[in-house]
């Protein structure tokens, strides 16, 4: 994990009202980070406008991440991240020309797989009031045709659930649990330091898993274990988020979890930016 994914997945948690730099340099010694390193990270991060200084001292993301962090942070609204689901309502995007990365990325995250060579598709069950204003602004590329409520043939319905595979999906949602459970038994026994790293790392995994779920109908695919998942970690991410203000100046929105800036495309950004 390089120093500006920390600050990226930190600061994410404090939302609008950002964090002072105290919390910033902490946070770095706790995971092996030089303060020297933090401070060069996060002035790096202000240059490419991924954060912004908000008064001095004091830091949050920037407001072009504002898409990708509502995508980030839809894995709290549990099943209503879905609406009900006639079998024959599909999207359908169709992509005219080559396809790049971000787009790639953006497609694939929501749940959208290539059933032909310019055609990607998924159930028309995300609870959105406008999937393709809400795609575009994750960074799909606008030269598209969006088709929603389409009717596709068996055969193409059956190429894009024979992409998932529900038995393993559901046995990671009960390893996560099982996992979450354990470390809530624990979390308290443990000295501050490591109780903050391991939340950190097993919250960042939990809503990762949670996040890039394809949420496959229930009329396909039963969503109970994914929805006892999203019951333990909303007390797990409360847990966390009252260690991670026992010792800073200001407690977070919510718990502070790795893995969140590359899940969700901000280290992706910051690498294209830092290419230009």
């Amino acid at each position: 994990m390089k120093a500006t994914t920390l600050i990226i997945d930190l600061l994410r948690t404090y939302q609008e009202r950002g964090a002072d730099v105290k919390t910033i340099m902490d946070t770095g010694k706790l995971f092996d980070y030089s303060e020297n390193l933090m401070r060069v990270s996060l002035s790096r991060l202000v240059n490419k406008e991924i954060v912004v200084k908000l008064q001095r001292g004091q830091y949050r993301l920037s407001n072009t991440t504002n898409p990708i962090n509502e995508f980030a942070e839809r894995w709290r609204l549990g099943e209503d991240r879905c609406k009900p689901w006639p079998e024959d309502s599909w999207i359908c995007v169709h992509i005219p020309l080559a396809l790049d990365k971000r787009s790639r990325w953006v497609l694939n995250i929501n749940g959208l797989r290539q059933v032909s060579d310019k055609l990607w598709t998924r159930p028309d069950n995300l609870n959105l009031i406008n999937t393709e204003s809400f795609l575009i602004k994750m960074g799909l590329t606008e030269n598209i045709i969006f088709i929603s409520s389409a009717s596709l043939s068996e055969k193409v319905k059956n190429q894009w659930f024979e992409q998932f595979d529900t038995r393993t999906l559901d046995q990671e949602y009960l390893d996560m649990q099982s996992k979450l459970t354990k470390s809530l038994d624990r979390l308290n026994t443990l000295p501050l330091h490591q109780a903050k790293k391991e939340s950190f790392h097993l919250g960042g995994a939990a809503i990762a898993l949670l996040a890039n779920d394809p949420l496959i109908p229930i009329k396909r695919h039963s969503p109970k274990n994914r929805i006892k998942l999203w019951k333990t970690l909303k007390t797990y991410d409360q847990r966390g988020r009252y260690i991670w203000s026992l010792s800073s100046l200001s407690r977070p929105n919510t718990t502070p979890t790795s893995g969140l800036a590359a899940m969700s495309g901000l280290t992706k950004m910051q690498t294209t930016q830092e290419a230009m």
